[in-house]
């Protein structure tokens, strides 16, 4: 067995449990991802997308590679024209059997300690609704909302803060705000 094989069979050792058990969707969209974090330290101040093209032309090789199996394994199976991720962890059965009432209460609580970790003022970040169990409708003011574009973006920090202290699939939502200029209403 020569070295570049070799190094491959390494590889795929490493890469293999990242995927195992996934839907292939699944494998395509988000397996670097996975891996990244399951074998490197990724620079946590820059929270955002992850680009795998930023990380060496190996992974953009793999990425290539993945699509072209996926099409086929598509176009062989007649599936096509399917595009779209479907794959989500479902909602935990501890979440689904809170009240309304408890869920209001979790998410307030959440809300008000990461405002204090972060130093925001209490009223900055509101909790407005919760729908289908898992999405969270906020109202914020422009100064959160707009944060992503000078420093931090709260409302991502706030919606992994969410997913690792209550439950994984929960999802925020900023409220729909209204146009307050009188000569468009």
């Amino acid at each position: 067995m020569d070295d570049n094989s070799n190094l491959v069979d390494k590889f795929i050792k490493l890469y293999k449990p990242v995927c195992l058990n996934l839907p292939f969707r699944e494998v395509l969209d988000h397996s670097l991802i996975y891996f990244f974090y399951k074998y490197f330290k990724l620079e946590i101040k820059n929270t955002g997308i992850f680009h795998y093209e930023n990380y060496g032309l190996i992974l953009i090789y793999l990425k290539n590679i993945l699509k072209e199996v996926y099409g086929e394994l598509n176009t062989k199976n007649g599936m096509s024209h399917i595009k779209v991720n479907k794959y989500y962890k479902s909602i935990s059965n501890e979440w689904k059997k809170k009240t309304i009432e408890d869920k209001e209460k979790i998410i307030n609580k959440l809300i008000l300690d990461f405002c204090n970790d972060y130093k925001i003022k209490k009223n900055k970040i509101n909790f407005k609704q919760i729908e289908d169990n898992f999405k969270i409708i906020l109202d914020v003011d422009g100064e959160i909302s707009n944060s992503n574009i000078n420093q931090s973006n709260y409302i991502l920090m706030l919606e992994n803060f969410f997913k690792k202290n209550c439950d994984f699939r929960i999802e925020l939502f900023l409220g729909e705000k209204r146009d307050s200029n009188k000569l468009r209403l």
